[in-house]
C-alpha cells in the first residue's frame, strides 16, 4: 500500500500558543457557541497544555454524538491552528463504506484566510469516486455541525484490500509549508491524505 507523500519534517511548523478569543453571536445556537469557545480555547491551550486543548475536541465530538480516539494531534503556526482527532469508527473500515463516502476525523481547523475556509470544527469525510472508464478518484469534504459541505476538494485516499477482520488503530500526521497544510489520517490498509491551499506558493 502507498502511504501519504509526508513532506519533510523540516517544512512543518512549529508548535507554538497565542492568545485568541471568540465572538459568539446573540442568536447563535447551543452547539455553536460550544464550538466556538472550544475553538478559542484550542488556540489558548495549544503550547501551553495539549490535553486541555485536546480535551475541547473531546467535547465537541460528545455534543456531535461522535466518539474520537484520545491521540489528537494539536499545534498552530504560520496563521494555522489545529486540532485533529480520528474517528474510531473508521478503525474497521470497509471498502463499500469508502465508496459513499465515511467520517474519518474530527478536525479544528483555523486556516489564513486566503484559503476559504471560515475556522471551525468539521467532520473530514473520505470517499472514493468510481469514474465511467474504470479509474478511481479520492475526495475529501469538510462537514459542519448542521451537515453542511463547506469544502470538496480532491485528495488521495486508498485503500489495499479490503477489512481483514480486525480494527487498526488510526495514525494522524500533517506537513506545511508556504500557502498550504495538509493532514493525514491512515489505518491498517488505507489512508487519506489532504492538503488545504492558500497564498502564491500553495503547492506542496
Amino acid at each position: 500500500m502507498r502511504l501519504p507523500r509526508f513532506l519533510p519534517r523540516t517544512a512543518r511548523i512549529a508548535v507554538f500558543g497565542a492568545g485568541l478569543t471568540a465572538a459568539v453571536p446573540a442568536s447563535a445556537a447551543p452547539g455553536d457557541v460550544l464550538e466556538d469557545r472550544a475553538g478559542a480555547r484550542i488556540a489558548d491551550q495549544v503550547a501551553g497544555n495539549v490535553i486541555q486543548a485536546a480535551g475541547q475536541i473531546g467535547r465537541v465530538a460528545e455534543s456531535r454524538g461522535v466518539v474520537v480516539d484520545p491521540d489528537i494531534l494539536v499545534g498552530a503556526g504560520q496563521g494555522v491552528w489545529f486540532a485533529h482527532a480520528a474517528n474510531v469508527d473508521a478503525e474497521d473500515l470497509r471498502r463499500e463504506e469508502l465508496y459513499t463516502g465515511t467520517p474519518v476525523a474530527l478536525t479544528y481547523l483555523s486556516l489564513p484566510e486566503e484559503s476559504g475556509i471560515p475556522a471551525g470544527f468539521y467532520e473530514m469525510v473520505a470517499r472514493i469516486d468510481r469514474r465511467d472508464d474504470g479509474t478511481e478518484a479520492g475526495v475529501v469534504q469538510l462537514v459542519d455541525r448542521t451537515g453542511a459541505v463547506i469544502v470538496e476538494t480532491a485528495a488521495d485516499v486508498e485503500m489495499d484490500g479490503d477489512y481483514g477482520g480486525e480494527p487498526s488503530r488510526i495514525k494522524l500526521d500533517y506537513a506545511t509549508g508556504p500557502g498550504y497544510t495538509g493532514y493525514s489520517v491512515h489505518g491498517g490498509n488505507w489512508s487519506v491524505w489532504v492538503v488545504f491551499h492558500y497564498g502564491p506558493e500553495g503547492e506542496p
